[in-house]
């Protein structure tokens, strides 16, 4: 959804004094979307121990920045 918007770029640039794995593109893009306040407030957020680091770190800024709770389910390798 964020990538149709045509803003991307911008969202991404937001992140550049952030400590976010860049891996892939959606943890900072995610990131700097919430950063301009183009994501709705959550009542909570729930990631998994499945993500890469890059993305729990999303999930733990977004939670910092909603002052939202965080809730990680752990699964086991296998």
């Amino acid at each position: 959804m964020l990538a149709s918007t045509g803003v991307v770029g911008s969202f991404i640039e937001e992140t550049t004094t952030l400590d976010i794995h860049r891996c892939v593109q959606l943890p900072p893009c995610v990131s700097g979307a919430s950063i301009k306040d183009m994501m709705p407030a959550p009542e909570f957020l729930v990631g998994t121990s499945l993500l890469c680091s890059g993305g729990l770190a999303v999930l733990e800024n977004l939670a910092n920045h909603f002052k939202k709770e965080l809730f990680v389910l752990h699964i086991p390798p296998g």
